[in-house]
């Protein structure tokens, strides 16, 4: 696919400006990508954290990649992430180096958002992708990522949060997908409680803020609802209910409770089916959003 022209952010500074264009201009047709920007930058200071990653640490790194993986099927799969192709997951994948002294890991983002412009152009739709890509980058790199907790804002920080809210409005899609990175950025946080300082890109936080965030972050429960197609890897019956092993992503599995009132005879069939034969059945449940998955499900309909 070609364009007459493409517009290259190699800073911060770039993006903030693209993204304005993106939005005040009704006639946007260059080609948006990205070079040597972003980066997830993390830096992390503490007697725990000199040149070592705690397993709870690596835990919520690893949820970042999860993120961007459903991040990635929402734009380009309408919402399936199991889509992926293992060449898309290869150019996706962030690959964090380690410097010595403090804990401080770096990722180069610019693959992620180069495939993600590739994957979602089309002349019709070159508008909304760029604005998405803007959005995803400045999240990335820590710009506004946890500003709720910020007790200094200034008068540009509100005007750019100004500016992603309008963003959010012209492409409704990245409120739940940027909300989610975000809050694993907090997560990230609040698993090194017991740290100094963390930075995340040039965001700063002291002992004060960091508490104050994985308290925030500790005490939180999130009721989730999810709806799509999915296999069935176990059932078991009971009297009144069965329970239901169901795999989301990949490997990954919820058990959820499904009330035999609310299931027919036909709808038995396509569980049994799909526990069989591999096969999809549509499913709508809530579960309790957890770190790194769900937990506690209970399916409202099948089918």
């Amino acid at each position: 696919m070609m364009f007459n022209e493409s517009i290259t952010i190699r800073s911060e500074e770039d993006a903030w400006k693209t993204l304005e264009r993106l939005l005040l201009e009704d006639d946007f047709h260059e080609y948006v990508e990205f070079e040597s920007w972003p980066f997830i930058n993390l830096n992390i200071k503490g007697d725990r954290y000199s040149s070592t990653l705690p397993a709870n640490l690596l835990n919520k790194l690893s949820c970042i990649q999860s993120n961007l993986n459903t991040f990635y099927g929402n734009f380009v799969y309408e919402g399936d992430a199991r889509n992926l192709k293992k060449y898309e997951k290869h150019d996706i994948e962030l690959v964090f180096k380690v410097k010595e002294g403090s804990t401080d890991l770096k990722a180069d983002a610019t693959g992620l958002l180069n495939r993600l412009g590739e994957s979602m152009t089309k002349p019709e739709t070159q508008k909304v992708a760029g604005i998405t890509m803007c959005v995803l980058a400045l999240i990335l790199s820590g710009a506004g990522v946890v500003n709720n907790y910020a007790d200094n804002k200034k008068d540009i920080e509100l005007q750019r949060l100004k500016l992603l809210e309008k963003a959010i409005e012209t492409a409704p899609e990245l409120k739940n997908s940027s909300a989610e990175i975000q809050k694993t950025f907090r997560r990230v946080i609040s698993s090194a409680a017991d740290a100094d300082t963390i930075s995340i890109g040039e965001t700063l936080f002291d002992k004060y803020a960091i508490n104050k965030i994985a308290e925030k972050t500790k005490n939180k429960i999130e009721w989730v609802e999810i709806e799509g197609e999915f296999r069935i890897s176990s059932i078991r019956g009971y009297e009144n209910y069965y329970t239901i092993e169901i795999v989301y992503e990949e490997n990954s599995k919820v058990r959820a409770r499904l009330p035999k009132n609310i299931v027919s005879e036909s709808q038995e069939k396509l569980l049994i089916d799909s526990l069989i034969n591999g096969s999809l059945v549509n499913l709508n449940f809530k579960a309790k959003k957890i770190e790194d998955g769900y937990a506690s499900a209970r399916v409202q309909g099948v089918g």
